[in-house]
């Protein structure tokens, strides 16, 4: 090389850009990781190395060179072997074998030079490495089609033209005798010098290729994973968004059932609410036709205050009917219920009593609740007018007889329970298990509102409604529990 300045000049540069790709990416790659490619590049520095023996060849002893540069071939196809492996499939690193298979070639390859000569072992040599180029290519293809990459195909042309060129130097020297060396400048020689070195840049430049590919494929997957996040986010919203508007729409529909409801119940109760407040109003009238009557004829009569006292309790009583019928008509709202349990069954009574006496009904009471609970103003009012109501109109269709509803309540540490219980005809099994449904009635002019608004009013203060009728239950028993208010704050 000495005697040829432009071939010393070739080899120089070509040394350099041998060594500058794995320089390159190893300042490229650094923080990243993409560890298929370390692979690859690391076995570009193993080529590195070997051109860098084959230009100081004349320093090494003997035939040093030879084996060193045959086993860092070799090490090149095993590291580049698992860099395509890494591509297709997950695994541990087989270092076993990429560190021995090296050592092995380097020693067959003594052995050969010894016992049959430094050409033949060369000749064996160059088979063994298209071997692993052969291997190389069929990974390369595999990736090829997994990846639909195109740099790949140009690293896959460079490995089988190292291939062919590999196997004329081995027909040379099989037909013709000719040594299978390098820059001995035959046809076989200068082939194989070209191939080599255009196929080291080639699928250096080639593999970079591929990791730009790799890099903007990840860079499409991380958009649309992005893009399905942002959409998934924005329907997430958008459900959120109509969950809400569905849940304002049903808390609509409830306040304008319970409204409803209230109306029905006041149709039904208008003879009973007459009845309650003429009793006070036509006292006060008779009261205060008395009063003047006395006022006229005996002015300081104590009979006199009596009757004044007695219209200001009528007034008081009827004043008390109003209210309650306020309170349980009124507008549906969540305020906090001040009264106690058995103050709410004493209100709702009072303004049944007269139907129930119509009916012939013995409406019974048996109160040990005097505790408020967690429900709002006019809710409990509802459900104990409803269950008492909806008793009434069982026991009203069963016909003569000994008819009776006992209405009762009991409190404990954490709860307190109504019990509406009547000996009508009962509930038959199927209609039971609907009961509480949706417009589900067991009679035909009722509306099937008041169980299910009953047991939403119940259930939203973390209740419980149940009904029990059948042989062990004469009649129907239904049953509320409700949590105790908080009275600690």
């Amino acid at each position: 090389m000495n005697n040829n300045p432009a071939l010393s000049l070739l080899l120089v540069v070509g040394l350099i850009q041998f060594w500058l790709m794995p320089a390159l990416a190893w300042v490229l790659l650094k923080g990243q990781r993409d560890v298929a490619a370390r692979f690859w590049f690391g076995g570009t520095a193993c080529y590195a190395v070997t051109v860098s023996l084959f230009v100081v060849q004349t320093v090494l002893p003997g035939t040093a060179h030879l084996i060193l540069s045959f086993a860092l071939v070799t090490l090149m196809l095993m590291l580049m072997t698992e860099s395509l492996r890494r591509e297709l499939q997950s695994g541990p690193t087989p270092w076993g074998w990429i560190a021995a298979l090296p050592m092995i070639n380097a020693a067959a390859l003594v052995m050969l030079h010894h016992q049959v000569g430094a050409d033949v072992a060369r000749v064996v040599q160059l088979g063994i490495v298209s071997a692993l180029d052969v291997g190389c290519c069929a990974l390369l293809a595999a990736v090829i089609r997994q990846k639909k990459s195109r740099a790949l195909i140009f690293v896959l042309v460079a490995f089988m033209a190292v291939i062919i060129t590999n196997l004329y130097r081995m027909y040379t020297f099989i037909a013709a005798g000719e040594p299978a060396l390098l820059l001995n400048f035959t046809l076989s020689s200068n082939l194989g010098f070209i191939a080599n070195y255009l196929s080291v840049v080639v699928y250096s430049f080639g593999y970079w290729g591929f990791v730009i590919e790799k890099s903007r494929a990840a860079l499409r997957t991380e958009a649309k994973q992005r893009s399905r996040a942002e959409e998934g986010e924005s329907l997430a919203t958008e459900r959120e968004r109509m969950t809400l508007e569905v849940v304002r729409q049903r808390e609509e529909l409830i306040s304008q059932l319970v409204k409803m409801q209230r109306a029905a119940q006041a149709g039904a109760l208008s003879a009973s609410i007459a009845h309650e407040i003429n009793q006070p109003l036509a006292s006060v009238r008779l009261g205060a036709e008395e009063a003047l009557m006395l006022q006229m004829s005996d002015p300081g009569s104590d009979r006199l205050a009596l009757l004044l006292q007695r219209i200001a309790e009528e007034n008081s009583r009827a004043a008390g009917i109003i209210r309650t019928l306020r309170t349980i008509f009124g507008s549906y709202q969540a305020r906090a219920e001040a009264r106690t349990v058995d103050q709410v069954i004493l209100a709702t009574v009072d303004l049944v009593k007269a139907r129930a006496k119509d009916l012939k009904i013995d409406l019974r009471l048996q109160l040990a609740a005097a505790t408020p609970v967690a429900v709002g103003a006019a809710e409990l009012d509802q459900v104990v007018l409803n269950l008492i109501s909806n008793a009434l109109d069982s026991l009203a269709a069963a016909g003569p007889g000994q008819r009776q509803v006992l209405v009762s309540s009991q409190a404990d540490p954490k709860e307190v329970s109504i019990q509406v219980s009547d000996n009508g005809p009962g509930i038959s099994p199927t209609m039971r298990d609907q009961l509480f449904n949706l417009f589900a009635s067991s009679r035909s002019e009722g509306m099937g509102m008041g169980l299910w608004l009953s047991r939403h009013i119940v259930e939203r203060h973390g209740g419980s409604i149940t009904v029990e009728s059948g042989t062990e239950v004469p009649g129907a028993r239904f049953t509320v529990r409700l949590p105790r208010a908080n009275t600690g704050a």
